[in-house]
């Protein structure tokens, strides 16, 4: 299975005021990222930890990021700062305001993907580019959304964490969304998500 995260913040003290988050959040955080299995892969789309040093970042890291079969990160503006990308665990590691295209994921065929932790950074994303996902928004509203590109739907998802209840999103989730167009109105769909 194919899952994908951003923005925990682990250790941020200010983010619950920021952002409105519950006081268990980071509990809620770490639970979702024991769901990730040793066949899975997870893409991390950034700002992972709020650390202030490197060796405290790399510690949380060895000791709570999930052990699976390919572990992605693509840096986020609040990581560079701990040099997270640095982490030996990661299977790969994209460097801030660059992105990563996928294709081929399972169920898709010759879709393209493309990840990057900054919205503003995929404005690049072409006809080619099917579903974009992201991070960086914390504001709770559409996880998901539609937009029309020269005459072709691109299907754009916000994958950070207060946008599906403090765990990662599934490649499954995505894919639906997908095939069956579906809009985050539909409120039978938004009660399994959330």
């Amino acid at each position: 299975m194919i899952h994908f995260t951003s923005d925990n913040h682990f250790g941020h003290r200010n983010i619950v005021k920021y952002c409105g988050r519950p006081d268990d959040h980071e509990e809620r955080m770490l639970r979702g990222l024991s769901l990730v299995g040793p066949d899975d892969e997870l893409f991390h789309l950034g700002d992972v930890v709020f650390r202030s040093k490197r060796a405290e970042a790399h510690a949380f890291l060895d000791e709570h990021m999930p052990s699976c079969r390919h572990l992605c990160f693509l840096e986020g503006n609040h990581d560079r700062r701990t040099r997270v990308r640095t982490w030996p665990g990661w299977s790969r590691v994209i460097r801030y305001k660059q992105s990563l295209i996928l294709s081929r994921l399972p169920g898709m065929g010759d879709f393209m993907v493309m990840l990057s932790h900054r919205p503003q950074d995929l404005s690049h994303a072409g006809r080619d580019i099917d579903v974009v996902i992201h991070g960086h928004i914390h504001d709770v509203g559409k996880p998901w959304g539609w937009r029309d590109f020269e005459g072709k739907p691109q299907l754009w998802v916000n994958v950070c964490v207060e946008q599906w209840g403090y765990i990662p999103v599934s490649w499954e989730i995505i894919r639906d969304v997908w095939y069956h167009k579906i809009c985050w109105d539909v409120p039978e769909y938004r009660l399994t998500v959330r």
